[in-house]
């Protein structure tokens, strides 16, 4: 007579067995990764949570000031559409003295190019001058 079991049992224990083992430390494995996953999970839960009451904070402090602010921006609309028609009236007032400044740069130089246009100061005088010499042989005056 054998002492225990059939050799097909003892297989098919040690198979199942193995099997269990093999999902057991799957099992165990996957428990572990599970677990810092959460750890991970429940650290980004506790600072969404900080953050909502801190931003919570922010939004009573907001809703507290809302109405002072609606009251500054009340009394300070006249005076920011009063600075708007300024800016307005300052750039088209910019725009007129532009063309301005396009007409007399344009008469400058017009009035340049008739000066580069003239004789020489000193030509013209020795032009005079021989004209007022012959002039006075002419008519018999004497040159002062």
């Amino acid at each position: 007579m054998t002492h225990g079991f059939p050799r097909w049992f003892r297989l098919l224990f040690v198979a199942v067995m193995l099997a269990l083992c093999t999902v057991l430390v799957t099992q165990i494995i996957r428990h572990q990764s599970l677990i810092a996953d959460v750890a991970d999970l429940q650290g980004k839960l506790d600072s969404a949570q900080k953050r909502l009451a801190l931003q919570q904070k922010q939004l009573r402090e907001a809703t507290e000031e809302l109405p002072d602010v609606l009251a500054q921006l009340e009394t300070a609309a006249p005076a920011a559409q009063a600075a708007a028609d300024r800016v307005t009236e300052l750039k088209t007032q910019r725009s007129t003295l532009r063309e301005e400044v396009a007409a007399q740069n344009a008469l400058i130089a017009e009035l340049e190019a008739q000066l580069a246009a003239l004789p020489a100061p000193a030509a013209t005088s020795q032009q005079v001058e021989a004209a007022l010499s012959t002039l006075s042989g002419v008519c018999g005056t004497p040159q002062e």
